[in-house]
């Protein structure tokens, strides 16, 4: 309860709160610049449909929610300082939305990592070549 404190806490608070907003957009990013790539592989049908499927998830669940979430309340600074009055919060992040976000999470990253699998299937490269990439894929699992 020192006094001298609380300055350091509401900037550490502030920059916590800016360090997720840009992690957030970040990775939605990153998410949705895979599944360019992955649509330009040009794969089957049904792959497309999954890939636009996930584009739809990340979106949903790994963009909009949690940015919707972080900038939750009025005014701006309510976000970040939970001893801000008046503080008029309309959305608020529960445990659901957590799971629903981690299970998006890695049926994605299944997803993601899988195409270049199957793309490599259909390339002629040596079988050796071929192995070692599908190691490095694999290792993206953990």
């Amino acid at each position: 309860m020192d006094p001298s404190v609380l300055p350091t806490i509401m900037q550490y608070s502030y920059y916590l709160w800016l360090a997720q907003v840009i992690n957030i957009i970040a990775v939605a990013f990153l998410k949705w610049s895979i599944c360019a790539w992955l649509l330009v592989l040009n794969f089957s049908k049904l792959y497309q449909v999954i890939v636009w499927l996930s584009i739809l998830m990340v979106t949903a669940f790994n963009f909009l929610a949690p940015v919707l979430t972080l900038f939750g309340c009025s005014p701006l600074e309510a976000n970040w300082n939970y001893g801000y009055q008046p503080r008029k919060c309309w959305a608020k992040g529960t445990l659901e939305l957590s799971y629903t976000q981690g299970i998006s999470n890695v049926l994605t990253d299944v997803v993601y990592m899988a195409a270049p699998l199957i793309y490599l299937s259909r390339v002629q490269l040596s079988k050796r070549t071929q192995l070692g990439i599908r190691i490095v894929f694999l290792l993206s699992i953990p």
